[in-house]
């Protein structure tokens, strides 16, 4: 049986171009072009994501605990986790999910990303 909070995770980044999964130190982690920008995991039993945002955001973010945290590893790199447990904010796990991938993404995959409709990038 899979794990139906992973399977809406993959269902957000699905929609963003060049993304591809794999496993690092035995979680998922999304990547572009190699370059992480999200990855889920469990912390102390609770599912959580991490994602890639710039350092004024993860100041703002972890500010509203217990939601948001500090991860524990790449701490002022721009990191923030968000809890994926309760009523999950999926919109606002969808939104921090692409300000990642925007982190990472090549400007040419952005630009094209912008023009094209799809569900994340619309009202």
């Amino acid at each position: 049986m899979g794990d139906p909070i992973l399977d809406r995770i993959r269902e957000i980044v699905a929609d963003f171009p060049e993304v591809e999964e794999r496993l690092s130190w035995g979680w998922p982690h999304f990547r572009v072009r190699g370059k992480i920008f999200a990855w889920y995991y469990e912390w102390d039993g609770v599912p959580e994501i991490n994602f890639r945002t710039d350092l004024d955001e993860q100041a703002e973010l972890v500010s509203h605990p217990p939601r948001y945290r500090m991860p524990k590893y790449k701490r002022g790199m721009g990191y923030v986790s968000i809890r994926l447990d309760g009523r999950v904010p999926w919109k606002m796990v969808a939104s921090h999910l692409e300000t990642g991938w925007r982190t990472v993404a090549p400007k040419r995959v952005l630009k094209e990303f912008d023009r094209a409709p799809h569900p994340t990038n619309r009202p």
